[in-house]
């Protein structure tokens, strides 16, 4: 499922309702951004601060969806002591160690009273966050830093038909000039035997469009029906006679679009909550 099939989902139960509201592509972007940061949030908050009273299933947030956003970095001093610049993806850190161990996490005030210590012990290192920095009591020359970072922002792009259909450019695709219009297309170059492909390229061979998953040399004579270096995408084109709003006329332009950056078995819950999110939420903001 991607964001195109999202769209269709949470339009298509938008339009059930009553009220008859439903989302213009961009309007879909923005809510896609905030209902994804809120889950994000909601989860962080969640793991942080469990809820004390017992929830209702339907109530329990699920923390798991974080296992998408965790990641782990190395860090070197910024100066000849303590500071360390966090990622510039950051959100919320979960956990930092050093040559001896884990680092406690601590607030500015536990921070400040536990290094100011007489009884402060050097092998017991501790750390706070401060602003965009990360600060140790002890000076390290590298520390790993487990955090949470920002989710991607999904970009929902779009041609569309002569019947004003709205039609989804998944990533990696583009309009190639057909006529006066355009086709929305997976690929444009045809596969050549004995030809380097670096990983990431596209290629059409019988009808279908394939991408490089892994590099192949030129002396590769084996084509990616059977070539487990190439990943089938599907047909070549997407849709014909189509055009685009921005830029109009220009041809090659290539999809803008970025997928939800949440985990592919929470699809379907996502389309319910971008529902409940525009009759909860929008309703007045986003009615045509």
């Amino acid at each position: 499922m991607n964001l195109g099939d999202i769209y269709s989902g949470i339009n298509y139960l938008i339009s059930k309702d009553v009220s008859g509201y439903s989302f213009t592509p961009d309007q879909f972007t923005l809510v896609c951004n905030m209902v994804q940061k809120a889950i994000y949030l909601e989860a962080l908050e969640a793991k942080i601060n469990p809820p004390t009273a017992q929830k209702e299933a339907s109530d329990i947030v699920d923390i798991s969806i974080l296992d998408q956003i965790i990641t782990t970095t190395i860090l070197g001093a910024t100066n000849p002591t303590t500071l360390y610049a966090l990622p510039a993806n950051f959100l919320q850190q979960d956990s930092v160690s050093d040559s001896f161990g884990v680092v406690e996490l601590l607030n500015s005030t536990a921070f400040n009273e536990k290094s100011k210590s007489p009884f402060f012990e050097a092998t017991k290192n501790c750390a706070k966050v401060e602003g965009t920095q990360l600060i140790l009591a002890v000076p390290k020359t590298l520390i790993s830093l487990t955090y949470y970072r920002l989710p991607i922002e999904p970009v929902f792009d779009y041609c569309y038909t002569t019947s004003s259909v709205i039609v989804y450019m998944e990533p990696g695709s583009f309009l190639k000039t057909s006529g006066s219009l355009f086709d929305l297309v997976r690929a444009k170059t045809a596969y050549a035997n004995s030809t380097a492909y670096s990983a990431g390229i596209r290629v059409t061979y019988s009808g279908l469009a394939y991408e490089v998953n892994t590099a192949v040399l030129n002396t590769n004579t084996d084509p990616p029906l059977t070539n487990p270096s190439f990943t089938s995408l599907g047909n070549i084109t997407i849709a014909t006679d189509v055009n685009h709003i921005n830029p109009a006329g220009v041809n090659d332009y290539i999809s803008q679009s970025k997928e939800l950056d949440v985990p592919s078995h929470y699809h379907e819950k996502f389309i319910r909550k971008g529902y409940e999110y525009a009759m909860t939420s929008l309703s007045k903001n986003i009615a045509q």
